[in-house]
C-alpha cells in the first residue's frame, strides 16, 4: 500500500498511479488525522476518482491524535484509547455525510486499527441526524441513510478479537464489512497473532463460511488479491 501527498491532492493522484500502475502496490492509505480538511472534502474527490478508475483500495488508519482535543490527556494509554476511533469516526462521518460514496460508487474504503465496536453506535447518530435534518446545508451531500452505505459492501472495517460486543456487530452490519487484523509485527507477536485466529476460528456464534470471510474472503475482495 502507497503513502500518499494528500497535502497537494494533484501530486497524489500521480503517486497513487505510479504506485499502482508501476509498482504494482493494490492500492493507498490515507491519514485519519492530521490534514486541515476531513477526507469527505471535494479537495480529494479527484484521488477517489483515479482509486475508482485503477480500481483499487483506499484504506484509512489512524495514529497521530492531533486535532482530536486530546492533548489534556496527561497519559498515553488514554491518548491510545481514545485516538484511533475518534479519528475513524471523524473520518467515517466525513465520507459518508459529504457523498463520497455517492460521487464514487465503486469506491472501496476501509477504517482500520481502530476495532469496529462504535461502528453501530455511528450508524444510529448519523441516520438521526439525517432524518431530522435532511437538507443539504445541514448533513451534506448524502443521498440516503448513512447506514445503508456501511452495509453496501464498498466499506470495511477491521475488528480485535477481543472486542466484547461483537455479536451486535454481526446483527447490526453482518460480516462483508469485517476484516480481521493483528497488527503483525507491529505491536503483536506471531504467538498472539496465531492465538488470535484461533478465537476466530472457535467463534460460536458464525457458521464456518462466515468466519472464512472475515479471516480470508473479505480482505481478498477489498485488496483483491489472488487466491
Amino acid at each position: 500500500m502507497a503513502l500518499l501527498p494528500l497535502q497537494d491532492p494533484p501530486e497524489a493522484v500521480k503517486e497513487l498511479r505510479r504506485s499502482v500502475s508501476e509498482l504494482r502496490m493494490v492500492g493507498a492509505v490515507l491519514p485519519a488525522a492530521g490534514l486541515r480538511r476531513p477526507l469527505g472534502h471535494a479537495d480529494f474527490d479527484p484521488v477517489y476518482a483515479e482509486a475508482e478508475r485503477l480500481g483499487c483500495a483506499l484504506a484509512v488508519h489512524g495514529g497521530p491524535s492531533q486535532g482530536l482535543g486530546l492533548e489534556v490527556l496527561e497519559k498515553f494509554a488514554q491518548v491510545h484509547t481514545l485516538s484511533h476511533p475518534f479519528a475513524q469516526m471523524l473520518q467515517v462521518t466525513s465520507v459518508i455525510m459529504s457523498g463520497v460514496l455517492d460521487r464514487f460508487p465503486r469506491l472501496r474504503l476501509a477504517f482500520l486499527e481502530a476495532g469496529v465496536s462504535w461502528v453501530p453506535f455511528l450508524m444510529d447518530r448519523m441516520d438521526r441526524s439525517y432524518e431530522i435534518r435532511q437538507r443539504a446545508e445541514y448533513v451534506g451531500g448524502v443521498k440516503r441513510k448513512p447506514s445503508t452505505y456501511v452495509r453496501s459492501r464498498n466499506v470495511f472495517f477491521s475488528f480485535d478479537p477481543g472486542e466484547s460486543t461483537l455479536s451486535s456487530v454481526f446483527k447490526a452490519i453482518g460480516t462483508d464489512p469485517l476484516l480481521f487484523a493483528s497488527d503483525f509485527p507491529h505491536e503483536v507477536n506471531l504467538e498472539r497473532c496465531r492465538r488470535e485466529i484461533a478465537t476466530v476460528a472457535g467463534w460460536g456464534d458464525l457458521a464456518g463460511e462466515e468466519k472464512q470471510k472475515v479471516l480470508a474472503e473479505n480482505a481478498r475482495r477489498f485488496y483483491r488479491l489472488a487466491r
